[in-house]
């Protein structure tokens, strides 16, 4: 359910809740890679967490491997930071992501979607084993489908 105040054009899916899930940016010439914590995806972008400060309208590049769904190297543009302490929450815009992959996250935020409107529901097994987003999955329900 979106909010009045919500400017997101995509469902937002978490990625592994309790388990880091690294990446690494590759800002610029740069082959340092600089490290993060992928906290959510979506077909727009996702949200990373990391402990140096990267400038909002910064490019990058960066590839996704999680389970079930690796990329290649995507373009991606930083398009907003928050720091709180010594860490930094940064928004990442997909500049360029290949239809392969493009397909695979609309198909697992999908599933996602699904999945919290069967919860929300009153279906008795809300797991599906067609699920694309199941690998990613950490719901209590998970063990009843």
């Amino acid at each position: 359910m979106k909010h009045a105040n919500e400017r997101r054009k995509h469902v937002r899916f978490p990625v592994m809740k309790n388990i880091a899930k690294p990446v690494e940016l590759m800002i610029g010439e740069s082959t340092v890679p600089v490290p993060a914590i992928l906290m959510d995806l979506s077909l727009g972008g996702m949200g990373l967490l990391t402990f140096v400060s990267i400038k909002t309208g910064t490019k990058l590049a960066t590839k996704i491997n999680l389970p079930g769904f690796q990329t290649n190297s995507i373009d991606c543009r930083i398009v907003w930071d928050v720091c709180k302490e010594s860490t930094f929450r940064i928004g990442i815009n997909f500049v360029k992501l290949e239809n392969t992959d493009f397909k695979k996250i609309e198909t697992m935020s999908r599933d996602y979607a699904d999945c919290e409107t069967r919860i929300a529901g009153t279906e008795k097994h809300v797991c599906k084993t067609e699920c694309h987003y199941k690998p990613l999955c950490e719901k209590k329900q998970k063990s009843r489908g």
